[in-house]
């Protein structure tokens, strides 16, 4: 059967969270510094917890009041000895100044490679971000069977990354027009939890195939070539990338939400070229921008993840989102992070990330 092959170089444009069902347990991790976590596993515990104490994490573990912090204490008395553990994974903590009484009791681990422990882009992600695209310009394609899906033809790999791009993060969640008059104002945020995430700039590699259709297959809109897609999830996330920055300019106007990530998008985005020093020579040089290689055809936006909006994952026409004001075709949040609550400037959305073919 013949195919087509093609190299997919990934950079996150904002950070990256992909939901994998786990969290890290407040007594899993430590402050390590004022700028890292430690996460350590049971061997460490039981490297540092003498025998004749184990009996203490038993009691912590059966207070009836709240017993993941009486663990978390008891745990906090060994931290000089556990942080002198080998083996130890550090996490950078972009988060560092949270809302007043804020009580950590989530924190969301990012998919990982359970042989490697590296955070992990899985190629389902990347297919699910692809067929929203493919169907968007086909929805002719939502009620047909897997025999007649022309998406079932393209295989993408998963993508690690290295742990050097992982940090925690705090979430907002903050209303958008039209339901909140003064968006980003104090009234309209909610403040919920830690996660683990990719940074902004952190990069991935996989592979994608595209095989052609079988003879006598019944394939309705198949896909000519990778080309045809990456023109396709152009046109949706184009659309989808206005749309995330028109809702910021509103929250930006009197509170300044998103306003550097806003302005670091035009740069790279919006313009073709820029400016960057040689890391050999030091000399400043011109350099084609991300902006520049989606319009060479060298590239294109995908937007993937959880907390991304329901908007990047659903039609124009066809959606209808579940909300707690009911069934509407838009939600009311926008989901960005809050590392520093005193600079809503640097928050910044999730799941956008930049293609590159090769």
């Amino acid at each position: 059967m013949k195919e087509q092959r093609a190299r997919l170089t990934l950079t996150a444009l904002s950070p990256l969270h992909i939901g994998c069902g786990q969290d890290y347990a407040p007594y899993e991790y430590l402050d390590d510094t004022a700028e890292t976590v430690a996460v350590f596993g049971v061997e460490q515990l039981q490297s540092v917890i003498p025998l004749m104490e184990l009996h203490g994490l038993s009691k912590a573990a059966s207070d009836p009041g709240d017993p993941v912090r009486s663990i978390k204490k008891f745990i906090g008395q060994y931290k000089d000895e556990l942080l002198a553990q080998p083996g130890l994974r550090r996490i950078p903590k972009l988060a560092t100044r949270l809302p007043d009484r804020t009580h950590i009791k989530r924190l969301e681990r990012t998919a990982f490679d359970p042989f490697t422990d590296a955070a992990l882009l899985p190629g389902s992600s990347i297919k699910g971000a692809l067929r929203t695209a493919w169907l968007a310009a086909h929805p002719g394609l939502l009620r047909v069977g897997i025999p007649e899906d022309p998406l079932r033809l393209l295989s993408i790999g998963d993508a690690p990354a290295s742990n050097e791009a992982r940090a925690l993060m705090f979430l907002q969640r903050v209303h958008k027009k039209p339901l909140h008059d003064r968006p980003g104002s104090p009234s309209s945020v909610r403040y919920d939890y830690l996660l683990e995430a990719i940074q902004r700039r952190g990069k991935f590699q996989t592979e994608i195939i595209l095989r052609q259709p079988e003879r006598g297959a019944t394939l309705r809109e198949p896909i000519p070539q990778l080309s045809d897609l990456m023109l396709a999830a152009n046109r949706h996330y184009m659309t989808e990338l206005d749309q995330c920055l028109a809702y910021l300019a509103d929250m930006a106007n009197d509170y300044g939400y998103g306003k550097d990530w806003s302005a670091w998008i035009d740069k790279n985005i919006r313009q073709k070229t820029g400016k960057a020093k040689d890391p050999k020579t030091g000399d400043i040089r011109e350099v084609t921008t991300f902006g520049g290689m989606l319009a060479e055809g060298r590239g294109f936006l995908l937007r993937v993840g959880k907390h991304g909006g329901a908007e990047s994952l659903t039609l124009d026409g066809l959606r209808q989102i579940r909300t707690k004001y009911g069934t509407k075709p838009t939600t009311f949040t926008m989901t960005l992070t809050a590392n520093d609550t005193e600079k809503p400037t640097a928050s910044e959305p999730f799941g956008w990330v930049f293609v590159q073919l090769k």
